[in-house]
Order: C-alpha cells, then structure tokens, then sequence
C-alpha cells in the first residue's frame, strides 16, 4: 500500500514537473522569437554583425527556438511516460533531459566568454566598417540599422562622430558624418531623416548634432540580452537539477 502510494506521489510530481518544463520551454521559445523579430533588436543586431562575431547573436536566437521547440517534445515524452507508465517513453525523457542540460551549460559558459570579449571585437573592427560599409548601395540594411540606433540613442559612430573620417560614400555628399547624427525634427524616422537645420549640423554646433558615440548604447543592449539568455540558461538548468 505504501508503495502504491509513493508511486502515485512520483507520478504526479513527474506530470507538475513536466507542467513547469513545458513553460520553461515556452519562454525560451518566446525570447527566442523576441529577439530576432522586435525592430529594435533587429536593427542593434546588425550593428553588431562584424567580422568577429558575424551573425553568432543571431544564431544564438535561433539555438534559443530549437531548445524551446525541444523542451515541448521531451515534456510530451515525459508526461506521456508518466501517466502510461511506459519504461521506453521515461528513459528518452531523461536522456533528452541530460542532452538540453549539457547545451544549457554549454551555451552558458560561451555567452560569458562571449560578454567579455564584444567590447573588443567592437573596438577594433566597427571604425573599419563605418569607413567602408556604411552608405555603400550593397549594405542599405546595414546602413539604415547604424541610423536607427544613432537617432534613438542620440549619439554618433561608436566611439565618436569622427569614425566617419574616410568614408568616401559620405565624402561625395560633402558629409563628414550621417544627418543621423544630427539632432532632428519630430516626424522624423529611420526612412526619412530631416535634420532640425543641416547646416549647423554640419558646423558641428553643439546643439544640433551629436559628439558623442553609441558605445554605450550597444554596449548596455547587449549586456541586457546575453543577461537574460544566461538567466533562463540558468533558471532552466536549475529546474532541471
């Protein structure tokens, strides 16, 4: 009687497990898809796009919608062992259960060394693609992704407005940095770009354009996102041990 009785307990904690597992998996998922859709996240994560590091945030967020779509399975395989009491179904559960918990580690331990080392990989290649990419007719997403975050973040280049010196895309238009930097009127957007007055901008005045860089902006953004995907690596590691 009392072995009925632990069995039924065992059971029923195995199916709120599953229940909280099948969540965690839809969070994942939903981060996941969070970061690859939002506009805001689209546009910083293509101003992160460098030689470095790629599009390996971007991959990121789609390792984030396997693992998720993953959890719902192995959570099917384990509520489904639980209640039928099939042996087969519980052993793939718990296999698949080591197999996600050792990404989990995996990725958390890469997003750390990753975290660390952005800073510099931004550094040393971003003064690079702004001369070179940046107003190229090829690179338009590239392009329109620097304005965005320049106009919302109210700054210029990454270290300073000065890392558009050389870029010859700007220099035939006789700019010396984007009218994105410049502050601008209120119906403006990242399509249509209208500089409160262009030519104080141009002259550097200090109340109508923007000195400083966006390093800290996309330095912040950054840090917030690998934080959360850490914590749910973290949280979901957790539940599972």
């Amino acid at each position: 009687m009392a072995i009925g009785c632990g069995a039924k307990c065992a059971k029923f904690l195995l199916i709120i497990f599953n229940i909280l597992f099948w969540l965690s998996g839809a969070a994942i998922l939903a981060v996941g898809i969070w970061i690859l859709v939002a506009p805001d996240n689209a546009y910083f994560l293509e101003v992160l796009r460098i030689p470095s590091t790629d599009n390996m945030l971007r991959y990121a967020a789609y390792l984030l919608i396997a693992v998720g779509a993953l959890v719902f399975v192995v959570g099917f395989f384990g509520c489904c062992g639980a209640i039928q009491e099939s042996k087969c179904m519980l052993v793939t559960y718990f296999v698949f259960l080591i197999l996600i918990l050792g990404c989990e580690i995996t990725a958390g331990i890469l997003a750390v060394v990753y975290k660390d080392k952005i800073n510099e990989y931004l550094a040393a290649e971003v003064p690079d693609v702004l001369n070179g990419k940046y107003g190229v007719s090829t690179e338009t997403s590239l392009t329109r992704s620097w304005d965005w975050v320049q106009m919302e973040s109210k700054c210029c280049g990454y270290e300073k407005y000065t890392d558009y010196q050389g870029n010859l895309a700007l220099t035939e238009k006789g700019l010396v940095f984007p009218p994105s930097c410049c502050v601008l009127k209120e119906s403006s957007d990242v399509e249509n770009i209208s500089p409160v007055d262009e030519e104080k901008c141009k002259a550097r005045q200090s109340n109508y354009f923007y000195a400083d860089g966006c390093k800290v902006a996309i330095k912040n953004w950054f840090d917030d996102h690998v934080t959360i995907v850490i914590g749910l690596g973290l949280g979901i590691g957790c539940l599972e041990c």
